[in-house]
């Protein structure tokens, strides 16, 4: 995903979801995304969550139709308003492919069941 600043700046976000659970773990923001950034992204995410047995990349648009309509003045708002959204996809939206249940709570269940998510997108 990208956006630009109120300047014009773009800046991109790096999205990671669960295809199980659609919890959406991570989100890194900032003006640029070079290799070794996402792998500390997921370096973090594997010391955390455990590693995947596969990881999915896709490049396309991914929030097109749901894009920010925010202008931001520093990479510190994105950031914030990008961990705010997180923050409400993962435990307060719940979606119909998880029974109307937030990515949060099928993943509590899941865990309880002593399952647990097998494959991440990125």
């Amino acid at each position: 995903m990208s956006d630009a600043l109120a300047d014009g700046r773009q800046f991109r976000c790096f999205n990671i979801v669960d295809d199980l659970t659609r919890e959406c773990p991570a989100i890194e923001v900032a003006h640029s995304l070079p290799a070794l950034r996402i792998i500390h992204v997921l370096d973090r995410l594997a010391l955390t969550r455990g590693l995947p047995k596969s990881i999915v990349c896709d490049n396309g648009r991914e929030f097109a139709g749901h894009a920010l309509d925010l202008w931001f003045t520093c990479i510190t708002d994105a950031q914030q308003a990008v961990e705010r959204w997180q923050m409400e996809y993962n435990e307060v939206r719940p979606h119909s492919s998880l029974g109307r249940r937030t990515p949060a709570e099928f993943a509590m269940d899941l865990k309880r069941s002593h399952n647990s998510p097998q494959r991440l997108t990125a």
